[in-house]
């Protein structure tokens, strides 16, 4: 019978979490949990007149610690933001 030799595992959780903020012109949005090595999944924007959502989630990148950025995007003063990525803790 063989047996593996052991190995340096990490543990690590992975966390989704979500955020709903104001939209704004393109550019920078503030999102205050989100960390730079975060994983972006995706950007819904909700209409603020018709309610209804749009996936600009390929317009966003995160930007820095607690900044996510759509510059030359689409603008979304007067709409919500619904922003959700994956964190890894170790």
């Amino acid at each position: 019978m063989q047996y593996l030799k052991p190995r340096n595992i990490v543990n690590t959780t992975t966390i989704v979490q979500k955020a709903i903020i104001n939209g704004g012109a393109a550019g920078t949005h503030n999102v205050a949990a989100i960390k730079a090595a975060d994983k972006l999944i995706c950007v819904w924007e909700q209409n603020g007149t018709s309610g209804l959502l749009t996936d600009l989630s390929s317009e966003f990148t995160v930007f820095s610690d607690g900044k996510i950025d759509n510059t030359g995007g689409t603008a979304t003063a007067g709409d919500k933001l619904l922003v959700e990525w994956q964190t890894s803790t170790v």
